[in-house]
């Protein structure tokens, strides 16, 4: 069979979208959902031994009933389970695959091992989750407290669950940034929304305004009164336009967390949940994943933090979402645009195709991209857009905001406080580390001087010893001299003693001789 027989006999993908909101590449598709009963017989026989089954064995067994719609890749989920029978909810691609199935497993019988009967299985289009016009009617004729002649208590307001956040947020349409007028005191508190991952109320009324003029658009994820999470956000738009998602996220992530449920990363859309928003065609999964990569024109991925422990399913009265999902109350003008809306979203999922109109050749309708998500529609039923409710919460969010601003100025206050006790620590420790220098500077100061005193006490010992030394050797000269001197005195006066005594002992010889010679002469001559 070639391609181009094989798409003449086999439905596309696309072929049943409807036209919902093209400019936001926003459209319809029929949900597609068959509902599968299995009855089960006594779960024990004559002997009174309990059976067991698993719904694993029973699925399998429905596959080979319808193998060519009911692949393994289809995701059949249990829906409730009792001791009569096991029911199954399978989504299908389009209608004719949902006859085709409820065709081929109406009134068949399934053989599982250990039951000797066999099991009937019965199979049906899924009813629609959806009122009706006799539903509303009926409960605004009977209701007591509800006046037609206002808004919001008469069958006008749509109530949208389960819209993806990113559907519906400016960065995914490069839409500017948007503050809402503050003269609309409705609305007033969509003021402070300048983050474009938020869901933009613009573009939702943008969206549903196709099917008549809207008075009134309230997301309880944006309103502090509905979301406290977001009360800070609100607080800071009258001061600064940096507001962060980061808080919603925060909050969204603990939700997520807890809900357990398994996550898969899709065409640059984040982390997306199969329970909550689904790819048509999941056989090009990994050309969104290289589109969103590759091209300028996907919206950019975002990751939810997780380190805020708080839930917002829980954190306010109203419920204002799941993690990647929000809920949206629309209010039209009149009566004709709300019946409009509720009989064409009926049965219908939102379908979110940025490349279904791409002129681009070389991507087929079955190859392009598309995402599907579930939303619920109903009508309001607690006057949630009627004047006095509108009224109450801008009184609510006027006191929160009082009671904020309050917290605000107590916190500011402590933060001074702290930031004086601060400075005066900082200026005591600052003196101390003043003083602590000083002293070490003294101290060195002290070192120096010391060290410069021993040093002049050695210099001064030094110089009184050579000072020493030199009158020692002065002194020793002095006296070698005086010595030299003594004796050369000594050696002239014993020159002249020895020549005094020469002198005389020459004279007292020659007087001795003289003497002698006188004698020898008087002897001569007295002899004579």
């Amino acid at each position: 069979m070639t391609v181009s027989a094989q798409k003449t006999t086999e439905p596309s993908k696309v072929s049943d979208l409807i036209d919902f909101c093209p400019a936001l590449n926003l459209y319809l598709k029929p949900i597609a959902r068959v509902c599968i009963t299995v009855q089960i017989p006594l779960l024990h026989d004559t002997s009174g031994q309990l059976k067991s089954f698993t719904t694993w064995e029973i699925i399998e067994k429905i596959r080979q009933l319808c193998p060519g719609i009911l692949s393994p890749s289809t995701v059949m989920k249990v829906v409730h389970t009792t001791l009569e029978f096991v029911r199954f909810a399978v989504d299908l691609e389009n209608k004719i695959d949902v006859r085709r199935v409820v065709t081929s497993l109406e009134s068949q019988f399934i053989k599982l091992s250990g039951f000797p009967q066999n099991l009937r299985v019965r199979a049906s289009e899924a009813p629609y989750d959806c009122p009706r016009r006799h539903d509303w009617e009926a409960f605004f004729r009977d209701a007591q407290n509800m006046d037609e002649t206002k808004s919001g208590e008469r069958p006008d307001t749509l109530v949208l669950t389960g819209l993806p956040i990113r559907w519906f947020a400016s960065a995914s349409h490069n839409r500017p940034r948007f503050s809402v007028s503050s003269d609309d005191t409705s609305s007033s508190y969509l003021s402070f929304l300048v983050d474009e991952e938020k869901p933009n109320p613009l573009i939702v009324k943008e969206a549903f305004e196709v099917f008549g003029k809207v008075r009134e658009i309230d997301i309880p994820m944006l309103d502090p009164s509905q979301n406290p999470d977001c009360l800070e956000d609100y607080m800071n738009s009258s001061d600064t336009s940096n507001n962060s998602y980061d808080l919603a996220l925060k909050a969204e992530s603990t939700l997520r967390n807890d809900s357990g449920c398994t996550e898969e990363y899709v065409g640059g859309f984040g982390k997306i949940g199969p329970d909550t928003i689904g790819v048509l065609n999941p056989a090009i999964q990994h050309c969104a994943i290289n589109s969103s990569t590759d091209s300028g024109s996907q919206p950019k991925s975002y990751h939810l933090s997780k380190s805020k422990k708080s839930n917002i399913l829980t954190s306010s009265p109203t419920n204002v979402g799941s993690p990647l999902t929000f809920i949206a109350y629309v209010q039209y003008m009149d009566y004709t645009g709300f019946s409009r809306a509720m009989d064409m979203l009926r049965g219908q999922k939102l379908v979110y195709a940025p490349t279904y109109r791409s002129q681009s050749s070389l991507l087929d309708q079955n190859e392009k991209l598309y995402y599907a998500a579930e939303i619920k529609i109903d009508f309001d039923r607690s006057k949630h857009l009627s004047p006095d409710s509108i009224h109450s919460r801008q009184i609510k969010r006027n006191q929160l905001l009082i009671v904020a601003e309050r917290r605000r100025a107590e916190a500011r206050t402590i933060a001074e406080a702290e930031r004086e006790r601060l400075r005066l620590l900082e200026d005591s420790e600052r003196k101390a580390i003043e003083r602590r220098e000083a002293e070490a500077l003294a101290a060195e100061a002290e070192r120096t001087a010391r060290r410069a005193a021993r040093e002049e006490s050695k210099r001064q010992i030094a110089i009184d010893r050579c000072k020493r030394i030199k009158e020692d050797l002065l002194k020793k000269k002095i006296s070698l001299e005086d010595y030299r001197r003594i004796v050369a005195i000594r050696k002239v006066e014993g020159i002249r003693l020895m020549t005094f005594l020469l002198a005389k002992i020459q004279a007292r010889h020659d007087l001795i001789v003289a003497t002698r010679r006188l004698a020898r002469i008087s002897s001569r001559k007295s002899i004579s």
